[in-house]
């Protein structure tokens, strides 16, 4: 047997978890949870990363998927030794993609989403929370405040400065622009820059940071829509901007992936409108 154990240094040893592999198959511990399936039973096997960045390890069986969290253990040691249980053909994405059509719930879930994005009849408008717009004016008068004093007071030129920029970050809050989506585009308004627009149909692929601060939707390495994220948005308007952006990605084979420098991509290119 090969028992795979790596619990970080904070985790209690009552509560460590473990990997172990045999010919059997797999049985783990995680969180207190406990798994097991057996090889002969996993038709395909996946290394999934979500958007903390967090490695899961899917275990796809008829009608049916085992999702193993790997959070505390060693990814590295365990997704070569489970390839090794497997022909190639049953393992990665490419087998994933090819196991998962052919699966009568995932057919019923594109189904679904399908008639999401046909039945949708009016463009959806996700606003900024109204605690971000609150954050934007504390920033912004604080900034300027301290700009003001720290240049009566004489101090170095970029003092004063610092606090200036400081405060125009605020304005960023308090005047966000918007965000418009349909079955068909998705289309920035910024207060300053124009109008930027990007059609689901060139969409190649979505990238969002960790934290959901900020989603990019790629047309190719030279064309990208940049978006304030669902972190900003109002959580009714959220949950329904998010089911649309995901129908569209399973209809549109648009693959989908969390990129921690995505947040630092706060602007758009060759997108432009007017």
């Amino acid at each position: 047997m090969i028992t795979l154990e790596a619990a970080r240094e904070y985790v209690l040893p009552v509560w460590r978890a473990y990997l172990s592999i045999d010919d059997d198959g797999v049985r783990a511990r995680v969180d207190g949870e406990l798994l097991f399936t057996s090889f002969e039973q996993v038709e395909v096997v996946r290394l999934l990363q979500d958007s903390q960045e967090q490695y899961y390890l899917w275990l796809c069986q008829a009608e049916d998927i085992l999702s193993i969290p790997l959070k505390y253990l060693d990814v590295d040691r365990i997704w070569p030794v489970v390839q090794q249980h497997f022909e190639p053909e049953q393992v990665g994405e490419k087998a994933y993609t090819e196991w998962i059509v052919n699966q009568a719930f995932f057919q019923e879930l594109v189904r679904e989403n399908v008639e999401l994005v046909q039945g949708l009849t009016a463009p959806l408008r996700p606003s900024q929370h109204r605690w971000w717009t609150a954050v934007g004016w504390f920033t912004f008068v604080f900034g300027i405040l301290l700009s003001i004093v720290a240049s009566l007071n004489e101090e170095a030129l970029w003092i004063p400065l610092f606090f200036f920029v400081f405060a125009m970050l605020g304005l960023t809050l308090i005047f966000p622009g918007s965000v418009e989506m349909d079955a068909q585009k998705i289309t920035y308004h910024s207060p300053v820059l124009g109008r930027y627009q990007m059609h689901w149909s060139e969409v190649q692929r979505i990238e969002y940071s960790p934290d959901h601060q900020r989603l990019i939707f790629y047309a190719d390495d030279t064309r990208w829509l940049s978006i304030r994220g669902p972190l900003f948005w109002r959580p009714n308007e959220r949950a329904e901007t998010l089911a649309l952006i995901r129908a569209q990605a399973q209809v549109r084979a648009i693959a989908m992936h969390s990129n921690r420098w995505a947040a630092w991509k706060m602007f758009s290119k060759n997108t432009r409108m007017s």
